[in-house]
């Protein structure tokens, strides 16, 4: 029996003569939201075994048990120690004029508005916007962001389930990469409830129907590593598999690195669902889509970040070297930077040579071992290194999109004479590097400084040294 308004005692008693009169084996009484004490009390009597007392979300509890999942993201999140060394990260968005989809001003969102984390609650709230992907160049704390704010909406969650209250929507982390063999939307979303974390729901359909009515957060973290040999078409294909469920009531956050998409404009007519040779299949209204794109660290940031592991007066020696500081605006590579504290705090010289080496390295074995990628790390390193020397060689600092398919036959050869193999490597060598792009398609180093140090090794590759350096 289902009812609104507070189910209490009276209403338990009617249920028990129901189930008497209609020889029923069970009988359920469900209600939107509050149930009283005495009602609770009453169904837990030994003459009322039969009897259950519900409100909506703790019928849907019933077939619908998360535990195992919400174990998984709080072990993650205590792995990385997200919790601890998290740092607010800001964020801009583009404002285009609605006639002639030009950009016309950039909203900053910091501090003064809580960060992006500040955006995103807002955004939740505003049944008007149902997806919004969030970009960022690599390094720049995609993931980090992802699982910490799915750690905060379950905290959020746990504690409306405590008082109970109505709920916000659970936070689901689907790291893409993991499904990358999913040939559909409905095959990855079964790997991830039945296989991978063991969610007893009744099938597909009840995923359809709880995402319908605004119980669930859907964060897909890696958009770039849905798949390791991708081209134009597939990118398109996987973006509208997955918009699938972005159907009215559901709310879908994608994070991507902005280098996936060889310019601003091919990126943003994707994200903003404008490219209609993909919304054919779509049955429904196009859903209404929104792009952020993450912004590196400031000062204050790389302060924040660094005060948390290390003394004040080291924090103070990284803040005072210009190229430690260049480095440390992408998040991930504070890591490089605390592993050089022994010798920063023994007050020796710096090698950047050194940091920026394994930086190299462990960004690219990183993408590898997460198969994210199929180049070698050789072919990488290779690749990088010709195009820096010629790069500084040329004084031409940039590298447009659409010349890499022929730096990549000079270079590879054999290996991509195929149309599709040149597709492949074309995406994987612009997006699995270490390059970032400019609205107009054109690809440099990340660092600055990295030309001058792939350049030697380019220089040592000729005489066979650098396969000693790796």
């Amino acid at each position: 029996r289902g009812m609104e308004g507070v189910a209490e005692i009276s209403d338990v008693r009617m249920l028990r003569q129901s189930v008497e009169q209609q020889r029923t084996d069970e009988g359920w009484l469900v209600t939107t939201r509050r149930i009283s004490r005495a009602a609770r009390d009453e169904v837990e009597k030994a003459e009322n075994a039969n009897l259950g007392c519900y409100t909506l979300d703790e019928l849907l509890d019933q077939d619908a048990d998360f535990s195992g999942y919400l174990s998984w993201l709080e072990t993650e999140v205590e792995r990385r120690q997200i919790e601890q060394k998290y740092v607010p990260l800001a964020c801009t968005k583009e404002e285009l004029d609605p006639v002639t989809h030009q950009r016309i001003a950039v909203s900053r969102y910091d501090d003064r508005d809580g960060w992006i984390d500040g955006y995103i609650d807002q955004w939740l709230d505003d049944p008007a916007k149902e997806h919004i992907s969030v970009l960022g160049e690599f390094g720049t704390g995609k993931t980090w962001f992802a699982l910490h704010y799915a750690w905060v909406a379950l905290q959020r969650y746990r504690e409306a389930q405590k008082r109970g209250v109505d709920r916000p929507r659970l936070p689901l982390v689907i790291p893409l990469r993991d499904y990358a063999k999913a040939v559909s939307v409905e095959s990855l979303f079964s790997e991830f409830f039945f296989r991978k974390h063991e969610i007893p729901i009744p099938g597909y359909s009840a995923f359809e129907q709880l995402n319908r009515m605004g119980k669930l957060l859907l964060i897909f973290d890696g958009f770039d590593e849905m798949a390791a040999r991708v081209d134009r078409q597939e990118m398109i294909n996987n973006f509208w598999e997955l918009a699938k469920i972005v159907v009215p009531g559901a709310k879908v956050i994608l994070t991507c690195r902005t280098e996936h998409f060889p310019e601003v404009k091919e990126g943003r007519a994707l994200l903003n669902a404008e490219l209609k040779a993909s919304t054919i299949n779509l049955n429904e209204d196009t859903p209404q889509f929104e792009v952020l794109e993450l912004e590196k660290f400031n000062d204050q940031q790389i302060q924040q970040v660094l005060s948390l592991q290390a003394a004040p007066e080291v924090v103070q020696q990284v803040m005072n070297n210009a190229q430690l500081l260049d480095l440390a605006r992408r998040p991930v590579m504070t890591e490089l930077i605390l592993e050089a504290l022994p010798d920063i705090e023994a007050g020796k010289p710096v090698d950047m040579s050194r940091i920026y080496l394994y930086a190299v390295r462990r960004k690219m074995e990183r993408d590898i071992k997460a198969e994210r990628t199929f180049t070698s790390l050789a072919d990488k390193l290779y690749f990088l290194c010709e195009l820096s020397w010629e790069m500084l060689s040329s004084d031409r600092m940039s590298l447009n999109y659409r010349e890499f398919p022929n730096r990549i036959r000079r270079l590879f050869g054999a290996v991509v004479q195929a149309e599709k193999d040149l597709d492949h490597w074309h995406y994987d060598m612009m997006g699995q590097t270490m390059l970032i792009r400019n609205a107009d398609g054109d690809y440099t180093p990340a660092i600055d400084r990295w030309l001058s140090f792939l350049s030697p090794i380019s220089l040592q590759q000729s005489w066979g040294l650098w396969l000693q350096i790796f």
